[in-house]
């Protein structure tokens, strides 16, 4: 639920939307998130375990593609 209120409520109010500051810095929060979650092991069952870190992953992933992306854009209209 963190995760979900920083990147959706609290990013989203907070910052101008779509710029690169909000991505990367929503990319430093999922890769944070993604650290603790490694660490906790928030999950009883090994297989939840390895299904959050999975969506966590792939979250970053995206993160980091929509860095790549907004930057390939920025440098295309210089």
């Amino acid at each position: 639920m963190l995760r979900r209120f920083v990147l959706v409520g609290l990013f989203v109010v907070t910052m101008r939307q779509g710029s690169l500051t909000q991505i990367v810095i929503g990319t430093l929060f999922c890769a944070i998130f993604l650290t603790i979650q490694l660490q906790a092991s928030p999950y009883q069952e090994l297989a939840d375990n390895y299904l959050g870190l999975a969506s966590s992953f792939s979250l970053l992933i995206f993160f980091l593609c929509c860095i790549v992306y907004k930057l390939a854009t920025i440098t295309e209209l210089q």
